[in-house]
């Protein structure tokens, strides 16, 4: 929450307004990266999922920003070969690290 708040201040943390502004959407997408197909679970169907936008006009669910799994800011086919890599490594930590940047 701290780190995907809203800022409001120019100075964080501030005394009187904190990290910011709580911003539910964004806090949930700093964790879902990489869920493309929003089914809660990082596999394969996130891979198709992430194709299909980029190829197939296929509209990522609730937003297109689950499919960048780099955290560029971008979905492109960089993020496709990402989650490839991290499917062929077959486990260890997620493919995607928190992004804070919308």
């Amino acid at each position: 929450l701290r780190e995907s708040a809203v800022r409001v201040s120019p100075s964080v943390p501030d005394y009187k307004y904190g990290y910011g502004r709580v911003d539910a959407f964004r806090t949930v997408l700093s964790i879902a990266h990489g869920d493309a197909s929003n089914d809660a679970i990082l596999d394969i169907s996130d891979l198709v999922a992430l194709v299909d936008y980029l190829f197939n006009n296929y509209q990522i669910f609730p937003s297109h920003l689950l499919g960048d799994c780099d955290c560029d800011g971008d979905v492109e086919i960089s993020d496709v070969s990402y989650f490839v890599a991290w499917l062929y490594s077959m486990g260890g930590d997620p493919p995607v690290k928190p992004c804070f940047q919308f």
